[in-house]
């Protein structure tokens, strides 16, 4: 980063701050920023406020929110890490029989491959929740509806 020297690393506040993101500001006035409007604070000098009329945030990436979050050696251990965990997907994925758990971690593959590069941690999150929360109420219910049938036919 540019201006480095007048950025201070978040320490994992905006990982943080994804989780939080469901509690109203509205009862939490001082509720942390994610990454995408502290970007936008890093780009144009204080741009983001709750009550600024241009809200808009920026979308930094996970490896830009990494940086700025942490610095040095944890690049390695993350893509480390995600190497590991892409892995096992895959194998996990070309194993598995059932279509909806499959679908689920093709989903799952295909956020972690895409959107590494252009979704901060809350979206990447919030993304894999909204596509794979229909696709797991539709598992339960063919369950259910398979079960029901089994107990029927005894």
């Amino acid at each position: 980063m540019e201006n480095e020297d007048q950025i201070s690393y978040q320490n994992g506040a905006t990982y943080i701050a994804a989780f939080q993101n469901f509690i109203p500001r509205s009862l939490w006035k001082n509720k942390p920023f994610g990454a995408g409007p502290l970007m936008k604070n890093y780009v144009s000098k204080n741009k983001y406020s709750i009550n600024n009329k241009y809200r808009g945030s920026l979308t930094t990436g996970l490896l830009t929110e990494l940086k700025m979050n942490f610095n040095g050696f944890i690049y390695f251990v993350f893509l480390f890490l995600y190497g590991v965990s892409i892995s096992a997907l895959l194998k996990s994925y070309l194993t598995r029989s059932n279509f909806y758990l499959k679908l689920i971690q093709l989903i799952i593959l295909i956020g972690f491959t895409f959107l590494i590069l252009y979704s901060e941690f809350l979206g990447l999150i919030t993304r894999i929740f909204c596509y794979c929360l229909p696709i797991l109420f539709l598992y339960y219910i063919s369950i259910k509806t398979i079960n029901e049938t089994n107990h029927t036919i005894l």
